[in-house]
């Protein structure tokens, strides 16, 4: 929403300026992008959160925040909440290291409904949540969010995480919208895709994007696959990009090609 409202404002050369608040959750925004809301839009405050329906809402930004902190995190704690960020045998990482986040407190729900062995895989015996989301958890009691510990690409063994790389792309003047996930290759483990939703009227090449990328981004983040799309299919409820119909997409054309 926050994309076409910004790409209409500057196509139409309309200057906003009566917008107090924009508030951001649901799906990771980008620096980019929330500098975008504030300087584009002129939105007076930008509030950024993070929760899961499972856990309520556990990150929020403040009043007093400074710009920094609203557009590069999601907020600090809640209050009368326990977090966590742990590795894959569940133990605490460093302050400003990625890892798994998990929450517990008041807000975590009882469990989900008839469905016991759901729940035993969510919350653990000692009332720890697993929220399945990369995070990185700053001193200072506010943090980042990576992205879904799924969705972390492993190529040749490097961990690449998409939303580096998405916010990469939307630096671009041209691309209003890059998506990122890994593709089963058999040699390297994980091929990396992105798919670019470009600017109205704009047409830039996959030779253009190899371009871009080349002294910027490492080598092995360079997407092997481009593809470019008009509009992102998005879920009905929290309108959430779907990647899993991305992938599907690009794995029926690689393989007609292969035939």
């Amino acid at each position: 929403m926050y994309v076409d409202l910004i790409n209409t404002s500057q196509d139409l050369n309309l200057k906003v300026t009566t917008l107090q608040v924009a508030g951001c959750g649901g799906a990771p925004c980008s620096q980019q992008l929330a500098l975008q809301i504030k300087q584009t839009l002129n939105v007076r405050h930008l509030r950024q959160g993070y929760g899961m329906t499972e856990v309520s809402g556990v990150f929020f930004s403040t009043l007093n925040d400074t710009l920094e902190q609203v557009t590069t995190t999601v907020g600090c704690l809640v209050d009368h909440c326990e977090v966590k960020v742990v590795d894959r045998e569940g133990r605490m990482v460093p302050m400003g290291t990625p890892g798994e986040l998990w929450v517990r407190g008041y807000n975590v729900m009882l469990g989900y409904f008839n469905d016991e062995e759901k729940t035993r895989e969510f919350i653990r015996p000692d009332g720890w949540a697993k929220t399945g989301d990369q995070f990185v958890l700053q001193e200072d009691g506010y943090a980042r969010i990576v992205g879904r510990m799924k969705d972390v690409i492993i190529r040749i063994g490097l961990k690449i995480f998409p939303s580096e790389i998405e916010e990469f792309f939307e630096t671009h003047p041209d691309i209003m919208e890059a998506q990122v996930f890994g593709v089963p290759d058999p040699k390297v483990g994980e091929e990396i895709c992105v798919y670019l939703r470009l600017r109205e009227g704009v047409t830039i090449t996959e030779q253009d994007v190899v371009d871009f990328c080349k002294d910027k981004i490492a080598h092995y983040r360079i997407p092997r696959y481009i593809r470019f799309i008009n509009e992102f299919t998005r879920t009905s409820t929290t309108g959430k990009i779907q990647k899993a119909q991305l992938l599907a997409k690009l794995l029926s054309e690689l393989s007609l090609k292969n035939l």
